[in-house]
């Protein structure tokens, strides 16, 4: 099971999109995460919604 989901549910990219991809850059060695939503350049595979409420 997932410790951390970072959701990123725009499609655009935004200043606060920027900000979830570098959280998760940095937190991706220290917590099983999972990216929910969209994806973010430099960040793991995103997964949907469905998987993400299945794995919490």
């Amino acid at each position: 099971m997932a410790e951390l989901f970072v959701t990123n549910f725009n499609r655009n990219f935004t200043g606060v999109s920027a900000t979830a991809a570098n959280v998760l850059r940095q937190q991706v060695g220290r917590y099983d995460l999972r990216l929910v939503g969209h994806p973010l350049p430099g960040c793991p595979a995103a997964i949907a919604l469905a998987e993400a409420r299945a794995l919490s």
